[in-house]
Parts: C-alpha cells; sequence; structure tokens
C-alpha cells in the first residue's frame, strides 16, 4: 500500500513548524546553559539548528510543493532522518542529566517532551513516529537506570521502579495518542460526510432551480398565446361587459406572467443578488385591477365585492419610505 500521501501531508505540517521547533530549541539551550554554563548547550543548539533546516529544506518544503509517489528507499530514510533528528534534539538530556535533581527533572521534561512531540505530529505515518520515538524512549529507559548504578550500584528494586515508571508514561502517552487519533479520524469522517451533505444539498438546489426555470419557460409559452389573443380580442368591436371581460383576462394575464418572471429570478435569491426595483405604482388602477381579478368568481359565489380608496390617499407611490406613507 502506497503511503505518500500521509508524507505529503506529515511533511507540510512539519514545514509549517519549523519556527516553533527552533524557537522551542533556544530556550531549551539557554535554560540548559543557565542550569550548567558550558560550550555544550550552544553546540547542541548548533546541531539542532543544521539538522531541522536540512531536514525542512531537503524533505518537507520538496514535498509540500511536489506530490510524488515516494519509493521504499525514499521513506526509510526520510524515517531515519526524522529519528536521527530526534536523536539529536533530546540528547542533551545526557548533558543535562549530570548536573543534580534540577538537570535531572531538566533532562526527564526534555526526553517526555520529545516523545510528546513525535507522537502528536507524525502519528499518521506509523514507520516516522517510531523512528523518532526511539530515541527518547531508550534515554527515558537507559539514563535513570545508567545512573542509579553508578550511584548506588545495582539495586533491582529502584531500577524496577525506573523502568515501571517509564513504561507507565509511555503507556499513558500511547492511550492519549491513540483517543487523540480516533479523534481526529472522527472529526475527518465527519468532515468529509459534511462536505458530501452540502454537495447532495447544492445539487437538489440546482436541480430545482432547473426545474422551476423549464416550467416557467414551458408556462410562458402557452400565456403569450392567451394575451396576444387577448389583445387581438380586445382590437374588435365587444360590448362594454365583453370589453371588461377582455380586461380581466388582460390583469390576470399580466399577474401570472409577473409570477412566472419573479420565478426565474429564483437564481438570483438563492445567490442573494436579487435586486429591488422602486417604480411609481398607480394606487387606484391596481386596485382596479385586483377588483376586477376577483369579481368574477366572487359573483358566482353569489358575494359582491367593493372597493373603496380613501381620499386622502395620494393616487402614485412611488414605493419610497422617505417620501411616502400609506
Amino acid at each position: 500500500m502506497d503511503h505518500s500521501a500521509e508524507f505529503h501531508d506529515m511533511s507540510a505540517r512539519r514545514a509549517d513548524q519549523l519556527l516553533v521547533r527552533l524557537g522551542m530549541a533556544v530556550c531549551i539551550g539557554v535554560f540548559a546553559y543557565t542550569l550548567k554554563p558550558s560550550i555544550w548547550p550552544g553546540l547542541w543548539f548548533v546541531a539542532v539548528v543544521v539538522t531541522q533546516l536540512f531536514e525542512n529544506f531537503w524533505v518537507d518544503r520538496p514535498l509540500r510543493r511536489k506530490k510524488p509517489a515516494l519509493s521504499a528507499r525514499t521513506r526509510i530514510l526520510i524515517a531515519a532522518l526524522s529519528g536521527f533528528n530526534a536523536a539529536v534534539f533530546v540528547s542533551l538530556s545526557i548533558y543535562s542529566w549530570s548536573d543534580g535533581s534540577a538537570g535531572q527533572m531538566f533532562a526527564t521534561m526534555l526526553i517526555c517532551g520529545g516523545l510528546l512531540h513525535v507522537c502528536l505530529h507524525l502519528y499518521t505515518v506509523r514507520m516516522v513516529q517510531v523512528a523518532g520515538a526511539f530515541a527518547p524512549c531508550l534515554f527515558l529507559f537507559a539514563l535513570p537506570v545508567i545512573s542509579e548504578i553508578q550511584h548506588s550500584g545495582l539495586h533491582p528494586a529502584a531500577i524496577f521502579v525506573m523502568l515501571m515508571s517509564a513504561a507507565l508514561y509511555l503507556a499513558h502517552l500511547l492511550l492519549g495518542v491513540s483517543q487523540n487519533n480516533q479523534i481526529n479520524s472522527s472529526l475527518i469522517a465527519a468532515n468529509a460526510h459534511a462536505q458530501q451533505q452540502q454537495k447532495l444539498a447544492e445539487a437538489e438546489s440546482r436541480s430545482k432551480s432547473d426545474f422551476l426555470a423549464t416550467i416557467s419557460h414551458e408556462i410562458r409559452t402557452p400565456l403569450n398565446a392567451v394575451t396576444s389573443a387577448a389583445h387581438l380580442l380586445n382590437e374588435t368591436d365587444m360590448s362594454e361587459r365583453q370589453e371588461e371581460f377582455v380586461s380581466i383576462l388582460l390583469n390576470g394575464s399580466e399577474v401570472l406572467l409577473n409570477l412566472i418572471n419573479e420565478v426565474l429570478d429564483m437564481s438570483k435569491i438563492e445567490a442573494g443578488k436579487m435586486t429591488l426595483d422602486i417604480t411609481d405604482v398607480d394606487l387606484h388602477e391596481l386596485a382596479s385591477k385586483i377588483l376586477g381579478l376577483w369579481k368574477g368568481p366572487a359573483e358566482q359565489r353569489g358575494l359582491s365585492i367593493e372597493v373603496t380608496i380613501d381620499p386622502s390617499a395620494p393616487q402614485f407611490n412611488c414605493g419610497c419610505p422617505r417620501c411616502c406613507s400609506i
């Protein structure tokens, strides 16, 4: 199975975190020099900078810019380089361990921090994670045991307690990393599902808009024929009653045509690009057209409709709230 994509993602994250790692190295070097002044913290810092920059410019940045398939040999070399860099980073613990209890505490925190960094940032590639964790794990188990043997001799009980403490820390660390990986996997799966649902919703919305547009165009064709026939009929000699019916037909056709145009503007509404045109409206004419549309159906049911307009109401309204109100 090709894991090139995982290597590319890991390299991209490490390239983004270069300055953070170098900043941590500065703080660690300064603290180590404060505990035990000598040239070694400075040499350690130079070694860390060189190895980190080499890995960044030889591995991380090229892999982030290009995404070729990686051979097995290349993946092994990347894992070996990560393991070497981790070993260089925690090697300062050997120097600090000999400086009493404060130095041992600092060295332990450095090793544990290195392990935590490896587990959290290299978890996507198991080969690189194992290679990076090898040196910190070795130091975590070996330094206390060697120190105990040098100072107090071989005490199996003390050595057993030290090894068990290191093992418990590793067990808790692995458990936490495992849970973190599960959470990340769940988040990735949830994000992928949400994106899939979003695409489905967008596809359904487009299908709905296309359907409405198609139906609207299909309705417009016979409606134009009805409207044209009404206009032709309006030009013929008719009685007053017939002219009223034709007027109602034309008004209804106009209202229906406006509704169809609004349906065709559905795509603009969904995109948030719908604009309102403020035009003058003849209120008396509008009321008369509405009365004409509903007068016939009302009479068929034995009802009557009357429209009364307040004499103080203006005949025209521009729709602007600043200058008109009803």
